[in-house]
């Protein structure tokens, strides 16, 4: 027998765990899903200047909401039809060779999940509705899907070390920043409560509530 019936023989007695990984690790999948990420992260750059268009060449736009493109919201349905599929595939796989990245991906395809949902919900209301808003607010996210490919790619590592090399320092700095932050955080809280003590005593003090001095302190 050849050595195409061999491995088609092998492919299907074969879990589905293993088909799963081998797909996963075939550079076709690979070349597809980072095709979809690049049409992902396009489209939100696109959608997001024909937005701000429609709304300098139409400023009543504003108060009912830019209208929706039929093209953008299918291709939207595509991409959250493949990234759940690739999502359920590497699921079976169990393959999750940058755990980080497998937790990034099933928040953007929720993001990507809640702006369709959004969408449908509120159609042609795009940064008027409330839920609109926060959608595409979230959907921005997925930006970082370019930090992806370069992380990931072993082709791209090549050509982008020096990115590389500045994520590793982001990634290094986390902690620190988060520590900083929440210093800076305990620090605003303490000075706002002892001000909201101090104005608090001074409206008592005072009466200025009654007398209608302090109405936009009130």
């Amino acid at each position: 027998r050849s050595g195409w019936s061999q491995f088609v023989e092998r492919f299907e007695n074969s879990t589905a765990s293993a088909r799963c990984r081998f797909a996963l690790n075939h550079h076709v999948y690979k070349i597809m899903v980072g095709i979809m990420m690049l049409i992902d992260v396009t489209m939100l750059t696109v959608e997001t200047q024909r937005a701000s268009w429609a709304i300098a060449s139409d400023p009543t736009l504003a108060k009912i909401g830019i209208p929706d493109d039929g093209a953008v919201v299918a291709l939207n349905i595509i991409l959250l039809a493949a990234f759940m599929l690739d999502l359920l595939v590497r699921g079976i796989a169990c393959y999750h060779p940058h755990p980080a990245w497998s937790l990034f991906n099933a928040f953007a395809v929720a993001t990507l999940f809640f702006e369709v949902i959004a969408i449908e919900a509120h159609p042609n209301e795009r940064s008027c509705s409330e839920l609109r808003i926060w959608a595409t607010n979230l959907s921005k996210v997925r930006l970082f899907r370019l930090f992806q490919l370069v992380h990931a790619s072993k082709r791209v590592k090549g050509i982008s070390l020096d990115v590389l090399m500045m994520m590793r320092a982001v990634r290094g700095t986390v902690k620190t920043t988060a520590a900083c932050s929440l210093v800076i955080m305990f620090f605003l809280l303490f000075w706002a409560m002892v001000f909201m003590e101090g104005a608090l005593a001074h409206l008592v003090r005072t009466d200025a509530l009654q007398d209608g001095s302090a109405a936009t302190v009130r």
